[in-house]
């Protein structure tokens, strides 16, 4: 009898305050959900709309919000973008993503 594969939800956790549940799906795709309590946070990181402002082409919205909206002065930022780059899959969307934000890093001052 084959081994059942199990897809466990992992919790993702910033500063030791939970963010969100990281699951693999069987078919190998990864989900990331934020936890509901992290919607309540006063200096919640906005990593999304980073991703989101890149993937869309809006280079300039981009650098306004890491520069003069001070999010790229939060390291937790960049070490947040590290560790999804590590875990989402080369081919995806979301890697291009991420990595074309941690691509202007350096060029903006960081």
């Amino acid at each position: 009898m084959p081994r059942r594969r199990l897809h466990i939800s992992l919790r993702v956790l910033l500063n030791n305050r939970l963010v969100g549940h990281l699951r693999k799906e069987p078919g190998g795709a990864i989900y990331f959900r934020y936890d509901e309590s992290r919607l309540s946070w006063s200096n919640a990181i906005p990593l999304s709309l980073g991703m989101i402002l890149f993937a869309v082409g809006h280079g300039e919205a981009l650098k306004r919000f890491l520069v003069e909206d001070g999010a790229g002065n939060d390291q937790r930022f960049w070490r947040l973008a590290q560790a999804l780059s590590a875990l989402y899959p080369a081919s995806t969307e979301e890697k291009r993503w991420v990595d074309g934000v941690l691509a202007r890093k350096k060029g903006l001052g960081f």
